[in-house]
């Protein structure tokens, strides 16, 4: 007796059609996600993809006997969660589909209301989406809300929305929190031009106990020549 899965047939032990059949929703869905953040679709689609990149390269050199016993329990027992975290991670900012877009590709300094609304990108999806779906609890999807809801949590607990401090962040969170603002810094954006990897790695160390988890500004740094390497093969 064969399963169905979106049209494909495969048997209980077809693994490879059934890892194919969630690679190409994983594809599907990360460009859904880039194509209703901002009118910059392709600028979008591609820091997004580069913040998965980085992630998962994190997460391979990352010490897990540094890590908390949930955490590394989390990471050992759970199938697939360095993939699912490096996933979640391209879709990081879906709930900027909600925030006005002319706030997203304003350069100058936001109100304090105009920050209020674009801080709104990490609560919106827990109502408009999470909420309402019905596997709510399903690995994936836990991993992609915390990414979502998190990525903008400090270490020192004076991020946002919720002010979470040290490990009681997300291990995926956390790990967003360094790769959105190391590839923010490494490449042009909106708001700033872009610095040079040296540079731009100057201020995650500085932010190391701050902004980041000292235990993944460890995993930067461990992780610096494959980052070098990724950063130069996407700007030649």
């Amino acid at each position: 007796m064969h399963s169905i899965i979106f049209g494909e047939h495969f048997s209980e032990d077809d693994q490879v059609k059934a890892d194919h059949i969630e690679d190409t929703i994983i594809d599907l869905l990360v460009a859904l996600t880039s194509t209703i953040e901002t009118p910059l679709v392709d600028t979008v689609y591609k820091h997004n993809n580069r913040c998965g990149e980085i992630v998962s390269i994190l997460l391979k050199n990352l010490n897990l006997h540094s890590l908390n016993d949930t955490d590394r329990n989390f990471i050992l027992n759970t199938p697939k969660a360095a993939k699912y975290m490096a996933v979640a991670s391209k879709m990081h900012d879906i709930g900027k589909s909600q925030t006005p877009s002319h706030l997203l590709m304003q350069p100058s300094r936001l109100t304090n209301a105009e920050f209020a609304m674009v801080r709104e990108h990490t609560t919106q999806p827990t109502e408009m989406l999470f909420e309402k779906m019905r596997y709510r609890d399903n690995v994936f999807v836990k991993i992609l809300e915390d990414c979502v809801r998190y990525h903008h949590e400090s270490f020192n607990g004076c991020g946002y929305p919720d002010q979470l401090a040290g490990d009681d962040i997300p291990l995926v969170g956390r790990l967003m929190a360094v790769s959105d603002t190391f590839d923010n810094l490494i490449n042009k954006t909106v708001y700033a031009g872009a610095m040079t990897f040296d540079e731009a790695k100057e201020i995650i160390i500085s932010q190391s106990g701050i902004r980041f988890d000292p235990k993944i500004v460890e995993s930067f740094l461990a992780s610096e020549s494959q980052l070098r390497i990724l950063m130069s093969d996407i700007n030649t």
